[in-house]
């Protein structure tokens, strides 16, 4: 799935304002810590 840079960047502060996701700001990350 092919997002834009700015589309992921919405989607991913939607998914931590609604505590989706908990993660340090690192794209490259290979797993989630």
């Amino acid at each position: 799935m092919i997002i834009s840079e700015k589309n992921r960047r919405e989607i991913s502060k939607y998914l931590f304002q609604e505590g989706v996701c908990y993660a340090k700001k690192d794209y490259n990350l290979a797993k989630h810590p």
